[in-house]
């Protein structure tokens, strides 16, 4: 591969990854959006929820975030990429379509909701140490 070949290369690798976060950054917002609503709505606090009730609160908010995140990196990895092909890239090998672990845990910081309960879980937790 001559030099000019491979800056092309690295340009559209660039591109690609950097479209990634696009994409994983708008898809996050969304959901993270849609599950604070929902679980603000569906555990609602009028009163001190229970330890045992909190735990399994946390419990389905982390479960619902991850299976979220699986769904988020599937779609994107889904969307077909404009330079594929061109200097023999393969957006399929770039290695950030698959940034699972990091969208869940941007997911996980970004989610008031659940970060509010995984808070009072450890309070209650050290607590007791």
């Amino acid at each position: 591969m001559n030099t000019k070949s491979f800056v092309l290369f690295k340009i559209i690798k660039y591109l690609d990854i950097g479209l990634l976060g696009v994409y994983y950054l708008f898809g996050a917002v969304i959901i993270v959006s849609i599950l604070n609503k929902l679980f603000k709505r569906q555990f609602e606090k009028k009163h001190k929820v229970s330890t045992p009730k909190l735990i399994l609160q946390v419990a389905i908010q982390a479960f619902s975030i991850m299976i979220m995140s699986n769904i988020l990196r599937h779609t994107v990895r889904s969307i077909p990429y404009p330079f594929e092909g061109y200097q023999n890239y393969q957006h399929v090998l770039t290695k950030e379509t698959n940034g699972g672990i990091i969208i869940a845990f941007a997911m996980m910081t970004s989610f008031t909701d659940f970060k509010d309960r995984a808070s009072e879980l450890v309070k209650r937790v050290s607590s007791l140490i």
